[in-house]
């Protein structure tokens, strides 16, 4: 079932992201599309493997055998979305998650249940796999320009996986940042703060981890000056 979800979960996004990539201009070659619609697919392929893997590698570390439940909902809106924004606009929600005990693995933790920290922090590898694949690509791509690779494709690689961590960082059932969220709102508005401003450095074609870091910091202090301390009070 996992490996089937992901099998149509790549060809749904891979024909959401070559969209408006079946042509030059007005006109529909059906070539290009094609290996565009590839192209998405191996780098959609690989950035959801990525994803799933955090989860599963962060849920062996505390325990949990972790098994992937793609957001079918989420499918059908991540398509409405493509189609009414002519495919400008990508809602590449993933998946959900399920915890089953690793009885060994378990032993000597607290109550051997899963904590809402454990949770969160199994939630939040998946995106920050996908945000730390996006950044290494990157980072050859710019560090070493005599590398004989596609720069387009490389950016491309690059996008997608951003957009797969901000989209499931979003505090929405049953996507990663709702887990996040609800374990404490302050380190989830750090975390999308983080996420979101990288983006937006990318906009400027800024790639920087500190700034954005410096710009998750301003989230932080802004929310708990006018909300979180209100609610603490």
């Amino acid at each position: 079932e996992e490996i089937k979800g992901i099998i149509i979960a790549t060809l749904i996004f891979a024909f959401i992201i070559s969209y408006r990539e079946w042509g030059y201009g007005q006109a529909f070659e059906i070539d290009i599309g094609l290996k565009n619609f590839v192209n998405a697919a191996i780098i959609v392929l690989l950035a959801i493997l990525v994803h799933e893997s955090g989860h599963k590698l962060c849920g062996v570390y505390y325990g949990f055998k972790i098994k992937t439940r793609i957001w079918w909902y989420g499918m059908g809106i991540a398509l409405l979305i493509c189609f009414l924004s002519r495919g400008r606009l990508w809602f590449l929600a993933l998946s959900g998650m399920t915890l089953h005990h690793l009885a060994i693995q378990r032993l000597g933790k607290f109550r051997y249940g899963e904590r809402p920290v454990e949770l969160s922090m199994i939630a939040l590898a998946g995106p920050l796999a996908n945000i730390i694949l996006a950044t290494l690509l990157k980072t050859m791509q710019l560090w070493f320009p005599a590398l004989s690779i596609n720069a387009a494709l490389v950016h491309k690689a690059f996008i997608i996986n951003w957009a797969i961590a901000i989209v499931n960082l979003l505090p929405i059932p049953p996507l990663d940042g709702i887990h996040i969220f609800f374990q404490s709102r302050l380190f989830y508005i750090s975390i999308f703060g983080f996420m979101a401003g990288y983006g937006a450095l990318i906009y400027f074609g800024i790639y920087s981890w500190l700034w954005a870091l410096f710009i998750a910091g301003i989230a932080w202090i802004l929310f708990y000056v006018y909300f979180e301390r209100g609610a603490i009070s």
